[in-house]
């Protein structure tokens, strides 16, 4: 009971997220991305998760086909999706010529943490409970790997 109720709070966040960013995104559009954001921090589950749960005795992965057969060199890369993501979508259109990495991949260092970093894991939850249950990145401790 208790997990189907975080997985309609969910689904309700990436709603109102979405809602949202299609109503800015014309006026986004119009500036560069400089003036507007310096990077892009994501947290989430696995609508955000690029790739961090490649990383970690997770029990949901996406490092597997038929994810990432649309996406650049259609390979998977841990996207539970076949190409794009939301934030992939938001930071082309914020002016951004590449993605926020998995902040637990090696590509995330160096100038690669300047645009941002991608913290979310799938079968994550607001509960530390629900993440341990999968292994995965509770939003605490994506908050915590932020702050370092």
């Amino acid at each position: 009971m208790a997990e189907a109720v975080g997985t309609r709070a969910s689904l309700l966040c990436v709603a109102v997220a979405s809602a949202l960013l299609s109503l800015f995104f014309p006026l986004l559009r119009a500036q560069s991305a400089a003036t507007l954001v310096p990077a892009v921090i994501i947290f989430g589950d696995s609508s955000m998760d690029v790739g961090n749960n490649n990383h970690l005795p997770a029990t949901f992965k996406a490092n597997f086909q038929p994810y990432g057969r649309n996406f650049t060199n259609h390979t998977p890369t841990g996207r539970f999706c076949d190409g794009k993501m939301v934030t992939d979508f938001t930071a082309e259109t914020l002016g951004f010529t590449s993605f926020a990495p998995a902040y637990l991949s090696p590509q995330a260092a160096g100038e690669n943490l300047l645009l941002g970093a991608n913290f979310a894991s799938a079968g994550s939850g607001y509960y530390e409970e629900t993440s341990n249950m999968y292994n995965a990145l509770s939003l605490g401790k994506q908050l915590e790997y932020y702050k370092e």
